[in-house]
């Protein structure tokens, strides 16, 4: 009897199981033809909508459709974008055996001090017409100035509608740029992460999210309250506080780390899906002739060490100045043994370093301030190595640009440190790094079997390169020397940032937006008179200008003229009345013109407007 119902239960054990592992089936069956229902009909298909990290839910298309001139259906980029993209237009339906590429990335991919004219893109184009003739090959540039990975894959999911053939992505610099905190991330498991990140490539779990969120009056993703990032770039740099929004945040910066490696393999997912190449670019950053952002000295310095530390920092700085660089070297060793955490004096050893001609140690001082640095707004050692690594492991195509960079800083130098001979600033290359970049590309189109060059030799490449360069002038040059001090300027470099700006003064005259630059510099640097006199001759010029009447009362303000900055924080408001800046500036100044009921009265509206 024991063994006849030991055998009953054995069976009814097993029919328990045959049930579960049959309804597990049913469900599986059951949310694959789910999936597969919402796939055919094109609902929740667009991935961009949720961010298992932030949340970030996108924002409008680059692109929209409409009618060219010659009748022709085209896709362009559209005019409320142009503040963060180049123009770019291309035919709606691509010709049969055609090549269409899209570049993607931030600023350097935008052609960033210059413009789309000598952006790699660009010459990545006329590279293939000159090496493919009788093709047509269209390399339409998706680089968005300030745009961070998450940012690019939104991009992404849209521009596969697009009949992409390859995507090429040059990213890393800028993702730490926004704020953003992982609050729920950080807040869950590993376990969680993971399974979030799967759920959010599901359409029927976006489905979800998306009714839940009409419901309760928001669309999200379970992870995506950390952030609430806006439809475009809103920079750290960009608000009042500026490098000082920066602080060293070790498990902040792993969560950015752990989503630049989620958002590479959505990538790779958005380009198989497709049926797209896709070719990466390792970023290149200046370390040679670039200090960092922002120094931090490490916790629980007191304030006789932070003291002695300036001191030695000081006097190591004159010593090198002065040509001592064995002397500034022992001071800035004695400065790191009281903070080995203050990326400066890693950057200063490096440059004594050079100087000696010490140059693997130079090297490796110089990467050490790159990854202390505060500030990250060049890509860090992680970034890289998470670029490379993806790479690898989706058998890609990655063009190495600081290898080859390197390689030739060698040749020419005698070292692999980069700087100022391939850098404008921190991370944009000079227009020949550029065609460098294109022509790499080009060779890893033609390896991959993507375009045959059946017309392409040094002599080609020169002859384009030569007429591409001279056919620059010198108000193109300027307007560079523009772009680059106003993206020194606001990353806080005001005295590498004037320089450029001089330069481009003397070219650019009666320019509105160069002498609004130039005399917001000469502010942020406390030069009140020069200052006075630049954003005086912006407001000449354009005397619409909000902001240049706003930094022009405030400077007023600075030099005590009371009246005149009120007069222009007046006019500024008038002008553009949502400007919480101004109407803040607007009460200090009341204050001080003895008015406190109408100075409260201007402070309490700036806080109802920015709080």
């Amino acid at each position: 009897m024991a063994r006849i119902s030991a055998n009953k239960a054995l069976t009814s054990g097993r029919q328990r199981l045959l049930l579960v592992g049959f309804g597990l089936a049913v469900v599986i069956v059951g949310l694959a033809a789910a999936e597969g229902i919402l796939a055919l009909l094109g609902v929740a298909e667009r991935s961009r909508l949720e961010d298992p990290y932030v949340g970030f839910a996108g924002g409008t298309d680059l692109f929209f459709r409409r009618q060219a001139e010659n009748g022709e259906r085209v896709w362009e980029t559209r005019p409320d974008k142009l503040e963060f993209f180049n123009l770019q237009r291309f035919a709606a339906e691509k010709q049969p055996g055609s090549l269409r590429v899209f570049t993607l990335g931030g600023s350097t991919t935008a052609g960033r001090p210059y413009d789309d004219h000598v952006s790699f893109s660009r010459w990545l184009e006329r590279y293939l017409d000159a090496a493919e003739p009788g093709r047509e090959h269209e390399v339409i540039n998706a680089g968005g100035i300030s745009y961070a990975s998450y940012r690019v894959v939104a991009l992404m999911e849209e521009l596969v509608g697009y009949q992409p053939d390859v995507f090429v992505v040059y990213t890393g610099h800028n993702e730490f740029l926004e704020e953003r905190t992982y609050r729920e991330v950080l807040e869950s498991s590993p376990a969680k992460r993971w399974l979030s990140a799967r759920l959010a490539r599901l359409r029927l779990a976006r489905l979800s999210w998306r009714l839940l969120g009409s419901r309760w009056g928001a669309e999200e993703s379970p992870a995506s309250d950390g952030a609430g990032l806006g439809e475009e770039v809103e920079t750290r740099l960009d608000v009042w506080t500026g490098l000082e929004a920066y602080r060293r945040d070790d498990q902040l910066a792993r969560s950015i780390v752990e989503h630049f490696g989620y958002n590479l393999e959505r990538m790779v997912e958005i380009a198989r899906r497709g049926r797209v190449r896709l070719i990466l670019v390792a970023p290149v950053s200046n370390l040679k002739d670039f200090s960092p952002f922002k120094s931090e000295h490490r916790g629980g310095l007191a304030v006789a060490e932070r003291r002695r530390f300036a001191e030695l920092l000081a006097a190591g700085r004159a010593r090198l100045a002065g040509d001592e660089p064995q002397a500034a070297l022992e001071l800035f060793g004695r400065a790191l043994e009281i903070d080995p955490e203050y990326a400066e004096v890693h950057f200063r050893i490096g440059r004594a370093r050079l100087a000696l001609g010490e140059h693997e140690p130079a090297g490796r001082s110089f990467v050490r301030a790159r990854e202390l640095d505060v500030a990250p707004l060049r890509a860090i050692d992680a970034l890289s190595e998470l670029l490379r690594k993806t790479a690898e492991r989706h058998d890609l195509v990655l063009v190495d640009l600081p290898s080859l960079l390197e390689t030739e800083a060698e040749e020419r130098f005698g070292h692999r440190i980069l700087g100022n001979e391939q850098l404008l600033d921190h991370v944009h290359p000079r227009a020949v790094v550029h065609g460098l970049i294109a022509e790499r590309l080009l060779s890893a189109l033609a390896e991959a079997g993507e375009v045959v060059l059946t017309d392409w030799t040094p002599e080609t490449r020169a002859a384009i390169d030569e007429g591409v360069m001279a056919g620059l002038d010198r108000a193109y040059y300027a307007r560079r020397d523009l772009n680059l001090g106003k993206v020194l300027g606001w990353a806080g470099k005001l005295e590498e940032a004037e320089a450029p700006l001089r330069r481009a003064a003397a070219v650019l005259t009666g320019d509105a937006d160069l002498h609004l630059s130039l005399g917001t510099l000469l502010q942020k640097a406390g030069r009140w008179d020069e200052a006075a006199r630049e954003l005086e001759r912006a407001v000449e010029l354009a005397p619409e200008s909000a902001v240049a009447r706003f930094n022009l009362g405030v400077v007023y303000g600075s030099l005590g003229r009371v009246e005149d900055g009120l007069t222009e924080l007046r006019q500024a408001l008038k002008l553009r009345a949502d400007y919480p800046e101004a109407r803040h500036n607007l009460g200090v100044l009341l204050r001080e013109a003895g008015e406190p009921e109408a100075a409260v009265a201007a402070l309490r509206q700036a806080l109802a407007a920015a709080p």
